[in-house]
């Protein structure tokens, strides 16, 4: 992602700026994306849904932090700095909180659950059972 940010504050026509910050970003942001969702759906096997779903609020919510800062670059150095010194961030922030990441060890369950054991159950529930579930 940040690569892609980085070429693109060089491009020279919108043509490579859409090569460079469109694909070459964009397919960084769907790597950015993904990883950790993967991951953290595999360390939270009994809270899934709710694992993703906090890891996706912080992905929602980073526009927030980064659209202030981008739009106070772009003021003050122009909107190819900006796509630089932005790359250049995302590069040093992202690759390190990345380096973490890795799938549980095979045979690992969070304790308190036993191995191998189901979080779901066999029955299936038509809508208006389900939202009579606990669970729900």
């Amino acid at each position: 992602m940040g690569v892609g940010w980085i070429l693109g504050s060089q491009a020279t026509s919108m043509e490579m700026l859409a090569l460079t910050y469109g694909v070459i970003g964009g397919l960084g942001v769907g790597i950015v994306y993904n990883c950790p969702i993967g991951v953290v759906g595999r360390w939270f096997p009994e809270r899934r849904g709710l694992a993703v779903g906090i890891t996706v609020l912080g992905f929602g919510l980073s526009p927030l932090i980064t659209a202030p800062i981008a739009n106070s670059l772009i003021q003050s150095a122009g909107a190819l700095d900006a796509l630089w010194i932005m790359g250049l961030a995302f590069l040093v922030i992202l690759v390190p909180l990345a380096l973490p990441l890795a799938f549980p060890p095979a045979g690992w369950s969070p304790l308190g659950s036993a191995q191998g054991s189901s979080t779901s159950s066999d029955r299936w529930y038509n809508r208006n059972e389900m939202i009579h579930t606990r669970s729900f």
